[in-house]
């Protein structure tokens, strides 16, 4: 991620098909895909695929059992790139919405 961020503390859990899927990235097929999301190491990052913009990186946990613990989600804090919520709720709402959003793919 380029640019300011703003953290955010995360709760959001993984299950450990859930983090196979994100490793494996859920990437755009065509341009009514807005996202692109792959895990890489621990960290999870999300771009919109129009702009190549990141708009979030959040690190993630994995526990011995295979399963992930979302901690922190850094969010882009660029008003020309994006405009964020308001509330910290509201931000990480947005937050899962685009995770679940890829994990619910066709490919997922």
């Amino acid at each position: 991620m380029s640019g300011p961020c703003w953290p955010i503390r995360g709760s959001h859990a993984f299950t450990a098909p859930e983090l196979a899927r994100l490793r494996e990235g859920v990437w755009p097929r065509d341009m009514d895909d807005r996202w692109a999301v792959s895990l890489q190491d621990n960290t999870l990052r999300c771009w919109r695929s129009w702009t190549g913009a990141c708009i979030y990186e959040a690190l993630v946990v994995e526990g011995d059992d295979g399963r992930g613990m979302v901690v922190l989600v850094n969010v882009l804090d660029d008003p020309d790139t994006y405009s964020r919520a308001l509330t910290e709720e509201s931000e990480l709402d947005r937050f899962e919405g685009v995770v679940a959003l890829a994990l619910s793919s066709e490919d997922a």
